[in-house]
Order: C-alpha cells, then structure tokens, then sequence
C-alpha cells in the first residue's frame, strides 16, 4: 500500500505535489503565517514528488508560492527529494534555507521556462492580452533571477543538474543526507 505525502500542521510541512491542489498549498502556508506565536518556527516545502510526471507547475503558480514565501515572516525551506523541473526549480531557489538530498535532480533550461500556449487563466477575446500577460510573466521572472541572484545564462541550454552542481549554481545551499523533519503521510492510497 503506497502512502500520498501531504502535509503536517504541527510540524509545519506541506509537499508540493500535483495530487494536492496548489491552492491547498497556498492556503496552508497562509495559515501557518497567520500564527503570530510561530513565526520563528521554519516552514518546510518538500518539493520534486512529481514522479509520475503528472502536470507540471505552471509560471503563474511559481511566481505566486515565490512571492509567498517572500513575504512570510517564517523562515521557509524548501527541500527536493526528487526532481525538480522548470518553475519549481526556481521554487526550491526561493527558499530561505534551500536543500536537496544527495539523489535529487535539477533540470533546468529555456525550455523548461516555456509559457503555456494556452489563455493564462485571463480567457480574453484578443490576442493582445496574452502578449501582455506574457510580457509581465518574463519580465517578473527576470525580476526573481535577480532578486535570487541566479544567473540567466544557467537558464540558457537546457540541462539536468546533480545535486552537486545545483548547489554550485546556487539553485540550493547544502545537499542533506536525510530529511529533517521526515515527510508527512497523510492517507494511504490504493495500489
């Protein structure tokens, strides 16, 4: 019997993975911030569950959980256990404290930072709106680069990092070799 990770209030820990829908994940690390008794306590954002290849993080969602953890008084880690792909790279980079265990990947590249040929979510009649809504999106992604200190040129060719070499272009601070806290389970799921 599989387990799903989700998440653990009382040890503050929540798993970014698409089985939870993101607006949980917000939420919760909404809740956690409005307890002022806790603000020292770090939060923990587990992160590279995507193992089933599922669908991937889109921009809007990256930049509105970097600008979340921005602005949380709480010190936010974020930790990938697995692989981590376009936009939740930058995820993991926004962390205060960034970790990775020792088998976990990075990929990164203009490719993974494509914007969806979708409407955005804005669903206009004209096309005008998406070109500006794809403007703002690079442009607050230029503005994240900066603002961690990632050099664009990483973002250049597509590659796939070892942990090692994330932590050499300063995607993550440390490789850990186990996790602290553990993940939290939730439920089990049928097989």
């Amino acid at each position: 019997m599989d387990y799903e990770p989700l998440f653990d209030l009382s040890g503050r820990t929540v798993c970014l993975t698409p089985r939870l829908p993101l607006e949980f994940t917000i939420d919760f690390l909404l809740r956690l911030h409005a307890d002022p008794e806790h603000w020292k306590k770090p939060i923990t954002l587990y992160l590279g569950l995507n193992t089933d290849f599922q669908r991937p993080l889109r921009a809007v969602e990256a930049l509105a959980l970097c600008g979340i953890i921005a602005s949380l008084r709480s010190p936010t880690n974020t930790v990938c256990i697995g692989l981590a792909t376009g936009y939740e790279a930058l995820v993991l980079a926004a962390g205060n404290e960034r970790h990775l265990l020792p088998q976990s990947l990075v990929s990164v590249g203009e490719n993974e930072l494509e914007l969806p040929n979708g409407n955005l979510g804005l669903n206009p009649s004209g096309s005008s709106y998406r070109i500006q809504a794809q403007e703002q999106i690079h442009s607050r992604i230029d503005d994240l680069f900066q603002h961690l200190k990632l050099s664009p040129d990483l973002w250049r060719k597509p590659q796939i990092l070892s942990a090692t070499q994330a932590v050499k272009f300063r995607l993550a601070d440390k490789i850990v070799p186990q996790l602290n806290p553990p993940l939290p389970f939730y439920a089990p799921t049928k097989s």
